[in-house]
């Protein structure tokens, strides 16, 4: 359920390791002691036939 205190960042393959980046920085600079991340997402996709898998990452960063 998703609330309006609630941000959640979607990243697949090489934009992963920004997404993290742009959770720290909210969690701890912007609104440090005021959000936490609530729940990691990881999920690997598969595309048809061809074998190559691509890494998705969901986080979810709750405000107090």
């Amino acid at each position: 359920m998703i609330s309006k205190n609630q941000v959640i960042l979607k990243a697949r393959g090489n934009s992963i390791p920004n997404a993290v980046s742009v959770a720290n920085i909210i969690t701890e600079k912007m609104m440090k002691d005021n959000s936490k991340v609530e729940k990691i997402n990881l999920d690997t996709v598969a595309e048809a036939g061809i074998g190559n898998m691509t890494s998705t990452v969901e986080i979810i960063i709750n405000k107090n």
